[in-house]
This record gives structure tokens, C-alpha cells and sequence, in this order.
């Protein structure tokens, strides 16, 4: 049975532990001790991520079902002081709080507690926890999958209410255009010069951005260059991004910021260069794909809401996908994520870790 009182003070524990991405070596050795001490071995490989599996009750040849957490939090996130209040947690100081993801962690290893002590008969469970997910999934894109067995696997890191199931997320491209022009002196032979900057501005506003259709977005970020008012600017730089839930609109939606770059440069007598880099690769499950429907009659078994629905943000269930492993992200009823703003109600708390349960039981018995 979930101890809502031991799943937080397991909470409270957790964010106070200095985990932001590239940092995360501490929790990584404390979410290990924890397993341990509870007679599961756990094993954090070379990239920081941590291994481990809860043998079935009784023994069973049943494949295991997968959940992942990541351990990494975003900045500031160091000195961590969580407060509660009306059963509301958050940060005392200007930090985030790190429920995302500590929030997953919390449930998971209060799934640990739960088997561990009930005896409930339920199938293997691996558990996953993995470094660098805040900085396009690092760690799960260095893990060596042949040490997994599961064929499903589920991640609690989304805003969705508890019981909800992200059946399709985005893959993900980043985008750099850097134009070359030729510098001039303003004052003296403006004529001469090609403005790298001119001709980056008039891409983007050739540029198809923001909402591009339901489940597909593009975007410039950031722009630089020149070097003093009273020069030609030489160079200057886009980067960017595409988001898509379908393949072939991302391809659509990255081609066409290059098209706009590239006939920008053109027309003004400068040159560009175009580069993309895939992070993620999409991922998209229909309603009654054994990982949705599992997931879905676990959410009613937990008297949680079901619902299917999609998002535009990456996580590493587009690498379980990537690698082999269907699988889904669940609500986590995550709130105000990356902000000192962020909270976490203790009752969505104890409904994470009930989901959980209610997957790993219903695999069970399948």
C-alpha cells in the first residue's frame, strides 16, 4: 500500500540533494542506497544512470514492464529548501523546486517500498534512472539497452493530470544559419559593405515559425552579430529549432528554414550555411497499442482519470522508443516546471505512485 507520509519525507529528501544536469552523481548514490536497503541491487553504469529490477511475486517468466525517472533537475537548482504548506510544496528560496523529476523518483521508489512490503503478487519490474535528460536526454542516449528485458516502459514527467497517457511526443531538430558578408565602415564607404544581419533579419521574416499546424512548431532563438555600430556587419548567426510529432512535417518544417535562409543570402549577395542536428526522433501510439491500453486500465484501476492525448515536448521515452521500447510518458500534474514558481501537491504525490502500482500489477496479470 503507498505511505503518503513516507513518499514525501522520501520527497523532501530527494530535491534537497544538488542534482542539476551534469551534477547528478550524489542522487544517483542515494536513490542506489535506498534500493538496497530495500534488497533491490541497483547499478549506475558509466554515464551516471542508474539500473535496477524488481524480481516478480511469485517468480514469473513474464517480460518486465519498464519506468524511468531522471535524476537531473535544470538550474538554479542547487540549495534546494523545500517548504509545505496546505499540502502544497515549494521552494522557501529563489530556487526551483526539482519536482521535475524528483516527484517520479519519489514514486518510483515508493513502488519499491509498496511491493517490497505487500507481497501482492506482480510481474518484473525494471527501473530506470538516467542522467542528463534536461540537456537532450544524455544519459538515456548512452545506455546500453541489451541490459534491459522490457518490452513497455512508461516515464512520469508531464504536466498531463495523473492518469493521462502521452501516446505521441516530438522529434526535435536544432538549427544554425551563419551568413558572411563583408564589413565596411559606415562613415566612410557604407556602399561597400553586405550586411550579414540584413540578410539574416529577412530570412526570418520569410520564415513559417511558431504553431505550424496542430503538433508541429519552428522557432529562431537566438541571433548574433556584428561588431560596432559603425560597421558593416560581417557575420551573424541563427539558431533555432523544429518540433514535430510526425517525421515528415519536421523534415517539411526544417527545409523551409533553409529555404529561407539560403534564398535571403541570395538575394543579398552574402552566403550561408545551413546545419541541423536530430536530437530526438518522434514517437506516436494509436488508443489500443498494448502500452496505452496498459497504461489506461492501470489509471482506472487507480480510480485516476484516463485519457489519451500528445505533446510537443522531448523526454526520454523518445529514446526508449528509439531503442526498441514502446513506450509512453504519463501526468505527473508537473507544475510551473523550470521556474522558481514550481510546486508539487502532496496528494498528486501519492496518485503517481498508485499509477505506478496499478501498471505493474495489471502487467502482471497479463
Amino acid at each position: 500500500m503507498i505511505n503518503i507520509k513516507r513518499m514525501l519525507d522520501t520527497f523532501l529528501a530527494l530535491v534537497r540533494i544538488d542534482s542539476e544536469w551534469g551534477e547528478e552523481a550524489a542522487l544517483a548514490r542515494d536513490v542506489a542506497d535506498r534500493l538496497a536497503a530495500l534488497d533491490v541491487s541497483a547499478d549506475i553504469d558509466g554515464a551516471g544512470n542508474v539500473i535496477a529490477t524488481l524480481a516478480a511475486a511469485p517468480p514469473s517468466q513474464a517480460p518486465p514492464v519498464l519506468f524511468c525517472a531522471h535524476l537531473d533537475t535544470v538550474k538554479p537548482g542547487k540549495g534546494v529548501v523545500p517548504q509545505v504548506t496546505d499540502g502544497v510544496v515549494t521552494s522557501a528560496s529563489d530556487t526551483i523546486l526539482g519536482a521535475d523529476n524528483n516527484a517520479a523518483i519519489a514514486a518510483l521508489l515508493e513502488l519499491a517500498h509498496s511491493l517490497h512490503e505487500d507481497g501482492t503478487s506482480h510481474g518484473p519490474v525494471e527501473l530506470l534512472f538516467t542522467t542528463g535528460e534536461e540537456i537532450f536526454c544524455t544519459g538515456a542516449s548512452a545506455l546500453d539497452f541489451s541490459r534491459l528485458e522490457s518490452r513497455l516502459g512508461y516515464a512520469f514527467d508531464s504536466p498531463a493530470p495523473i492518469g493521462h497517457v502521452v501516446a505521441s511526443g516530438p522529434g526535435h531538430v536544432q538549427t544554425t544559419a551563419e551568413f558572411v558578408g563583408r564589413a565596411a565602415h559606415t562613415g566612410i564607404e557604407p556602399e561597400v559593405g553586405l550586411s550579414a544581419i540584413r540578410a539574416a533579419a529577412d530570412a526570418i521574416t520569410r520564415m513559417r515559425l511558431g504553431p505550424l499546424g496542430e503538433r508541429t512548431s519552428a522557432n529562431v532563438g537566438t541571433i548574433a552579430g556584428g561588431t560596432g555600430r559603425n560597421v558593416v556587419p560581417e557575420r551573424c548567426t541563427l539558431e533555432g529549432e523544429a518540433r514535430s510529432c510526425s517525421a515528415a512535417d519536421l523534415a517539411a518544417a526544417v527545409a523551409d528554414m533553409r529555404a529561407a535562409c539560403e534564398n535571403a543570402a541570395a538575394e543579398h549577395g552574402v552566403t550561408c550555411t545551413f546545419t541541423h542536428t536530430q536530437t530526438l526522433q518522434p514517437y506516436a501510439h494509436e488508443a489500443d497499442a498494448p502500452v496505452v491500453a496498459l497504461a489506461r486500465a492501470a489509471a482506472r484501476r487507480a480510480g485516476l482519470p484516463d485519457e489519451v492525448t500528445w505533446t510537443l515536448v522531448g523526454s526520454d521515452v523518445n529514446v526508449l522508443n528509439a531503442n526498441g521500447i514502446p513506450a509512453v510518458n504519463l501526468g505527473a500534474a508537473l507544475t510551473h516546471s523550470h521556474t522558481t514558481r514550481e510546486s508539487q501537491r502532496v496528494r498528486d504525490l501519492a496518485d503517481i505512485a498508485a499509477h505506478a502500482e496499478a501498471i505493474a500489477l495489471e502487467a502482471g496479470n497479463r
